[in-house]
């Protein structure tokens, strides 16, 4: 699911952007592709890299969907 703004950040990159933990949790939980580039090539551990606690949610993330499979 992509929803872009007019800078072409998807809600992902507004949400860590505005450094909201909740709502970065719930979208990842929701299917929303980190991965997507925003129209600065950025991906979402791009704007959160400097974030601990959402690029901590990012790796869980992965690796519990990776385990799974």
């Amino acid at each position: 699911m992509a929803l872009r703004i007019i800078i072409g950040d998807t809600a992902l990159h507004v949400a860590a952007r505005r450094r909201d933990k909740a709502m970065f949790k719930y979208l990842l939980d929701y299917g929303f592709d980190p991965k997507r580039r925003n129209k600065n090539r950025q991906t979402v551990k791009d704007v959160c890299k400097d974030q601990p606690e959402l690029l901590d949610l990012l790796k869980d993330k992965f690796f519990s969907e990776q385990v799974g499979d």
